[in-house]
């Protein structure tokens, strides 16, 4: 959770100016002990693991979701190795530096403001800006394969998670602008 909190305190008020590109692992920079990040769990190379920074994909997450209903341009983004059910299902943002990354471009005429905040139990990142008209609208995951789970040991009982069968994943989003035909 401290990884988690850092990375929010880092991006909270962060201004993306019209034609900016946004990249979390610019905004957060390096995860070091120096910069306040701690060891926490990890998916490194397919294998659960421990590094510094680990749970910031929780915020990439949040991110990218934020981004995805402001009907930005989603220029990069990964989805984890594994599926990891609390997070919506095709709609998830890996991170680690220097890769992978989620980045996103403001295509609005006015800046757009990143406020984000932390409970104990949650993550929350809004996307703040002035309207042009557009309306966006997600539809929901079309599975186009599962993959059979998978069993691994671990021997940090807080890395244990039931198995789940991964997925190959696409998720649409419509994004309609005033005086234009919609994209999908």
């Amino acid at each position: 959770m401290r990884n988690i909190e850092r990375s929010v305190q880092i991006l909270d008020g962060t201004l993306i100016e019209p034609g900016e590109r946004f990249s979390l692992n610019e905004v957060v920079g390096p995860r070091t002990i120096e910069r306040g990040f701690v060891e926490a769990p990890v998916i490194f190379q397919g294998e659960f693991d421990k590094d510094i920074g680990g749970g910031v994909s929780q915020v990439s997450t949040t991110t990218f979701n934020a981004a995805f209903f402001a009907g930005v341009p989603l220029n990069e983004f990964k989805a984890h190795t594994f599926y990891i059910s609390r997070y919506p299902m095709g709609r998830e943002a890996t991170i680690s530096l220097p890769a992978p990354d989620m980045v996103w471009t403001n295509d609005y005429r006015t800046g757009i403001l990143v406020k984000a905040a932390t409970t104990p139990t949650s993550v929350t990142v809004s996307l703040y800006g002035t309207r042009d008209g557009r309306k966006v609208t997600g539809g929901e995951p079309n599975v186009l394969a599962t993959r059979p789970a998978g069993t691994e040991e671990v021997d940090d009982p807080e890395q244990v998670q039931p198995p789940h069968p991964g997925y190959d994943v696409e998720v649409f989003r419509t994004i309609s602008k005033p005086g234009q035909p919609p994209k999908r």
